[in-house]
């Protein structure tokens, strides 16, 4: 209940502007009225990590990283996929590929005893929340236009960090354009509303890395792994 929460209800707010409201816990909720975030969260993320805990113990030496690549929200290509694990696995880390098809004990299992998290933005990174221990959380993310000095693409990990403070987290930021160039959009995106940019951002499918992107991501996640 608590992961819905997160996903459909007040994580979608935190990224809309302050005139849009949600139901928490089952209450209209406004942030502008009521303030933000809920009070009870971080009371809530505690209890879960101790039902966690209770099911699936304490992590291995063999913890891995975890690949987010939902079949049915974006994905990285093929060749990406590949740069990325072949990457990871010179950090001698098993690395496993998450494509949401488990049962509700697997998934659990999976993220709470995980020693690293990569994906795009999206509910799948919001798993994290059931880590109870420290865990390095990679954000692959893109900017909010062309320009090397336009702001990141939207997130709603820093509020999920706030109250999961397990969370190290570290994000790897990809052109605008190769984000675009991987699904065969050639608009000028230039002249675009910010919420239509937006928009289009979110509507991608298909994330491309280079090496390079493969390369830096491993050797951030080396250095928090090594913390």
């Amino acid at each position: 209940a608590l992961l819905t929460d997160i996903r459909r209800k007040f994580v979608w707010d935190a990224c809309m502007p302050g005139s849009a409201k949600v139901s928490v816990h089952g209450a209209p909720y406004s942030r502008q009225r009521d303030g933000w975030p809920p009070d009870d969260v971080a009371e809530s993320v505690a209890s879960l990590h101790k039902d966690v805990r209770r099911l699936v113990g304490s992590k291995g030496d063999d913890a891995p990283v975890v690949i987010i690549h939902r079949r049915e929200g974006r994905t990285f290509d093929e060749l990406s996929l590949q740069r990325l694990t072949l990457s990871f696995r010179k950090l001698h880390r098993r690395v496993v590929v998450w494509t949401c098809c488990q049962t509700q004990a697997e998934h659990i299992q999976l993220f709470a005893t995980a020693s690293a998290v990569v994906g795009w933005p999206g509910a799948g990174l919001v798993n994290t929340v059931f880590s109870f221990q420290q865990l390095c959380v990679l954000e692959i993310t893109t900017k909010n236009g062309l320009t090397e000095t336009d702001k990141p693409w939207r997130s709603f990990m820093p509020l999920v960090v706030r109250f999961n403070p397990q969370l190290q987290l570290q994000h790897h930021e990809i052109p605008l354009r190769q984000l675009l160039d991987a699904n065969n959009v050639s608009l000028d995106v230039s002249s675009l509303a910010p919420r239509a940019l937006d928009l289009l951002i979110k509507n991608q499918k298909q994330v491309r890395l280079t090496e390079t992107d493969a390369d830096v991501i491993a050797a951030k996640l080396s250095t928090c792994l090594s913390t």
